[in-house]
C-alpha cells in the first residue's frame, strides 16, 4: 500500500511539473520576466540609414502602418524598431554576440516606419505598454514573429496582451489606412510616388518570402551578394529537417533551419544572377535567377539549359 502511495505521488508530481513548463511558454515562447545579462549599448545595435529604402519598398511607399500617415519625403519619417532593441537585449540577446545584435538591428522583420513624435512616443515600450493606432493585429503578428525568430523570451503581461489582440483578429495582414492623405505636405492631396520600384533595387529582395510548398525563407545581403536560409517549415521539412544528402558527409547531420540554400547571387539587369539553388531533397546545385516582379519573387532553376528550367513564385511575407 505504501509503495502504491508513493507510486501516485511519483505521477501527480510529474503532471504537475509537466504543466507547470507548459505554462511558462505561450506560442513557442518562452515566458520570462525581462533581464539585463550584459550592458546595453546602441553601439552595438547600429544600423546603416539606407535601410530606409528597403523599409520603403517593403511598405510600397512612405507612411506608416502605426498611424496611415504618408509623408511628402523620408526626411520626414524614422526608422522604427517593432521590437525595441534595448527591449530585445533585455529579452535575450544580451546573451548573443555584436553579429547577432545587429542581425537584428537591420532585419526587415521589425523594421517599420514612423513620425518622430509616434517613434519618441513608442520608444523602447513593449507591445504590454503600447499599441499602434492602426494595423494591431499586424503589429502583434511581428512581435510575435521577431520574438521567434530570435528566441527572445515574452513577459506574462506582454504575452496576455498580444494574446487578447490575436484573439480578436480576422487576419494579421498589413493594412494600409488612410494612404490618400499626405499630412504636412504643402500641395494638399498630393500623394508620394516613388521614383523607384523595388525591381529596380538591389536590395528589393530583401526579406522573408514564402516559397508556397512548406517553408519561409529569409534573404539577406553578405559582401554585396544575396544569400537566403530556411528560418521556418511549416510544413514537414526534407529528410526530418536534416541535410543527409549533402554531398559533404561532414554536413549531413546538419540542420536545415538557418541552413543558406540560396547562394551568391548578385544583382544584374534588374535581376538577381550568377548563384545557384542548393535542393536538400537530393543533396544538388542548380543554376537560377531571380526576379521580383509587383511582390512576387519569380525563382527560375535549370541544370543545363535555362529554357528547360522551372520556375516558381515566392510570396513576400515581410
Amino acid at each position: 500500500m505504501y509503495l502504491v502511495r508513493i507510486v501516485m505521488i511519483a505521477i501527480v508530481m510529474a503532471l504537475w511539473c509537466r504543466g507547470s513548463v507548459e505554462a511558462q511558454t505561450w506560442r513557442g515562447l518562452r515566458v520570462a520576466q525581462e533581464s539585463r545579462c550584459s550592458q546595453y549599448s546602441a553601439a552595438d545595435y547600429s544600423y546603416p540609414q539606407s535601410v530606409e529604402v528597403s523599409i520603403i519598398n517593403n511598405l510600397g511607399g512612405i507612411w506608416s502602418p502605426y498611424t496611415g500617415r504618408v509623408f511628402p519625403n523620408r526626411w520626414e519619417t524614422e526608422i522604427e524598431h517593432i521590437v525595441a532593441r534595448s527591449e530585445a537585449h533585455d529579452s535575450g540577446l544580451c546573451a548573443t554576440d555584436v553579429n547577432e545584435r545587429r542581425q537584428f538591428s537591420t532585419d526587415l522583420l521589425n523594421l517599420t516606419l514612423a513620425s518622430r513624435d509616434i517613434n519618441q512616443e513608442k520608444s523602447n515600450k513593449d507591445a504590454a505598454e503600447w499599441q499602434p493606432i492602426l494595423n494591431k493585429c499586424w503589429f502583434a503578428n511581428q512581435v510575435v514573429l521577431v520574438r521567434q525568430k530570435y528566441n527572445l523570451t515574452i513577459d506574462r503581461r506582454e504575452a496576455d496582451k498580444l494574446d487578447r489582440v490575436l484573439g480578436s483578429c480576422a487576419s494579421t495582414a498589413l493594412v494600409r489606412g488612410s494612404a490618400s492623405i499626405v499630412e504636412g505636405a504643402e500641395s494638399k492631396g498630393r500623394e508620394h510616388q516613388l521614383a523607384t520600384t523595388e525591381n529596380d533595387l538591389p536590395n528589393g529582395i530583401l526579406g522573408v518570402w514564402d516559397t508556397t510548398d512548406g517553408a519561409h525563407v529569409e534573404v539577406y545581403e553578405r559582401d554585396n551578394k544575396y544569400h537566403g536560409k530556411f528560418i521556418l517549415f511549416y510544413d514537414e521539412p526534407p529528410a526530418g529537417g536534416f541535410d543527409i544528402k549533402n554531398p559533404d558527409q561532414a554536413l549531413r547531420d546538419r540542420p536545415l533551419l538557418g541552413t543558406d540554400f540560396i547562394l551568391n547571387f548578385e544583382f544584374i539587369d534588374q535581376k538577381w544572377k550568377n548563384g545557384r539553388i542548393y535542393n536538400p531533397e537530393n543533396g544538388k546545385q542548380y543554376r537560377a535567377d531571380l526576379e521580383l516582379k509587383d511582390g512576387v519573387l519569380k525563382v527560375r532553376g535549370w541544370i543545363w539549359i535555362r529554357l528547360l528550367g522551372r520556375t516558381v513564385e515566392w510570396k513576400r511575407i515581410s
